[in-house]
């Protein structure tokens, strides 16, 4: 009995041990080749889908030759960007450079710009002591 004990034990640890573990740490690709990609094709966007963007094809590199990616929907990310993957010229050679969803880091500023446009909206419907007329009222008499 301690046996079988035993053998289910070491069978436990051993799985455990083989057990997938998600990576935390994102990987960059970083793909250099000394051939131009070819020129890009044109695809037609489809018409929009919400909660939707439309991410156009691409020239990839499989290790050997550029091939063709084509288009498709991505799924809208709050608080991200998509960007486009793109070649890049680098010397003699081209530099892949990997797009995807990219955190935005302009959100807080637009954030703060649109609370100073609305404040500034709110102040143009005051007059000189500071009460407030609604849009419209100061014209016909009312304030």
């Amino acid at each position: 009995m301690k046996c079988i004990l035993h053998v289910a034990a070491v069978i436990a640890i051993s799985t455990a041990a083989f057990a997938p573990v998600h990576a935390s740490a994102g990987v960059n690709v970083n793909i250099i080749v000394p051939i131009a990609p070819p020129a890009i094709i044109i695809e037609a966007p489809p018409p929009p889908r919400i909660g939707f963007i439309w991410a156009p094809g691409f020239w990839n590199w499989n290790g050997h030759k550029h091939i063709w990616i084509e288009g498709r929907w991505e799924q809208a990310r709050d608080g991200h960007r998509y960007e486009q993957p793109e070649w890049h010229r680098d010397g003699d050679k081209w530099r892949f450079r990997e797009g995807g969803w990219k955190k935005a880091k302009y959100e807080k500023k637009h954030k703060d710009q649109r609370k100073d446009q609305h404040k500034k909206q709110r102040d143009d419907h005051r007059d000189r002591d500071g009460h407030f007329c609604p849009p419209g009222q100061a014209k016909k008499g009312n304030c």
